[in-house]
């Protein structure tokens, strides 16, 4: 009953806080009318930015999305976990039913190292269906395929083909079919 009650809470809040967030931040936030996003989440867009949500995404508690002068598109239904943080300065793109475990950064960039005022970005495209595990950590110009699984731990800095499992061990890769 109270999981019920608890649900349409989350619904409702969402009609109304979504609204706000668009209003507040320029209607650089894109969204359709159903979401389930957690009170203590944060979306968050500079001047340039803009986030963009498919239809019944879902955010926990702690995620951080953040387009900074970057895009954020995330697909169908995308569940990030608690405590993921995704930043964007250049684009990020997620596609539909892709799953993340708590804890996952996705950056499309980094710090120039002639000039630690500015910043290097290339996109990041996650494909349908993926399942990130937790605490893991997706770089800058990465292309992960769909259906593709990353386990937990693992630092992305290659891209990674379509129905594959990758797990990180000491920075080396292992295809497991």
């Amino acid at each position: 009953m109270w999981i019920v009650i608890f649900y349409y809470l989350r619904v409702v809040y969402n009609l109304f806080a979504l609204p706000f967030w668009a209003v507040l931040n320029g209607f650089r936030i894109k969204f359709s009318p159903i979401q389930k996003i957690s009170s203590k989440a944060n979306l968050a867009v500079g001047k340039s930015g803009r986030i963009i949500l498919g239809a019944r995404c879902l955010l926990e508690t702690g995620v951080l999305l953040h387009a900074e002068s970057g895009v954020i598109h995330l697909g169908e239904k995308v569940f990030f976990n608690r405590n993921c943080t995704v930043v964007s300065h250049h684009e990020i793109r997620i596609g539909k039913l892709s799953t993340f475990g708590p804890n996952v950064c996705i950056y499309d960039h980094d710090h120039d190292l002639g000039n630690w005022n500015k910043f290097v970005s290339k996109p990041i495209i996650i494909g349908e269906k993926v399942w990130v595990g937790a605490n893991v950590v997706i770089l800058k110009g990465v292309t992960i395929g769909n259906g593709a699984v990353i386990g937990a731990g693992s630092i992305v800095t290659k891209d990674i083909p379509p129905n594959t499992a990758f797990i990180s061990k000491h920075g080396e890769y292992f295809k497991a079919l």
